[in-house]
C-alpha cells in the first residue's frame, strides 16, 4: 500500500487504491481495511478535509462500512490484525468518526469530511470499519482518497518534476 499523489485545483491529492475489504468472520463490528500513514508534510491537525472512498470491486454481502481517521503516537503497523471476526489496531487510536454509510455491495463512491479540527498527532490514517453484518469474503476493493489544500501541503521537488502542483510559467 502506497499513497499516490496529484494535484488538482489548489489542492494536493492523495488516494490508495486495491485496499482489501477483509471478511470480519461473523458478526462483529470491526476495522476491515486501513490506508497507509498519510505522508510527511501533509498538515491534516487541525483542519477539515474531504474523504473519499470508491468500492471497485464489490464484497460478498450488502455490509455499510464507515471510516474512521486513525492516530497513533509511533505509527507502528505490525499489531494490526484483520479478517479473523476480532480485529485490532492497538498502535493507533480511533480519532474522529467519519458516517460515510459506505455499500459494500455496490460499486460507488462515497465522499464526507473528516472533522479532524482538534486533533493532533504524528501520525494518522484512514480505517473502514462494519456494522455488525459479515463481510462473507474478502472479494471486496476499494480506493480511498483525500484532499488538502495546497498551502497545507508543502510541495517537494519531486512533486514540480512529477507535474504536482501549479504551472509555474
Amino acid at each position: 500500500m502506497a499513497w499516490t499523489k496529484t494535484s488538482k485545483n489548489g489542492y494536493i491529492i492523495l488516494s490508495e487504491s486495491a485496499l482489501v475489504l477483509a471478511d470480519n468472520a461473523g458478526t462483529t463490528a470491526e476495522v476491515v481495511t486501513v490506508t497507509s500513514a498519510f505522508p510527511d508534510g501533509m498538515n491534516w491537525e487541525n483542519t477539515k478535509f474531504p474523504v473519499t472512498c470508491e468500492i471497485t470491486t464489490v464484497a460478498g454481502a450488502a455490509v455499510v462500512v464507515d471510516a474512521i481517521l486513525q492516530t497513533s503516537v509511533d505509527g507502528v503497523i505490525t499489531d494490526d490484525v484483520m479478517g479473523t471476526g476480532s480485529a485490532v489496531t492497538p498502535s493507533w487510536a480511533d480519532q474522529e468518526d467519519i458516517d460515510i454509510n459506505i455499500a459494500s455491495a455496490a460499486a460507488a463512491n462515497y465522499s464526507k469530511e473528516c472533522d479532524a479540527s482538534s486533533v493532533y498527532a504524528p501520525y494518522a490514517r484512514l480505517a473502514l470499519k462494519t456494522a455488525a453484518t459479515d463481510l462473507t469474503d474478502a472479494a471486496g476493493r476499494c480506493t480511498i482518497s483525500v484532499a488538502f489544500k495546497a498551502t497545507n501541503a508543502p510541495l517537494e521537488a519531486a512533486d514540480l518534476a512529477n507535474g504536482v502542483g501549479a504551472d509555474p510559467s
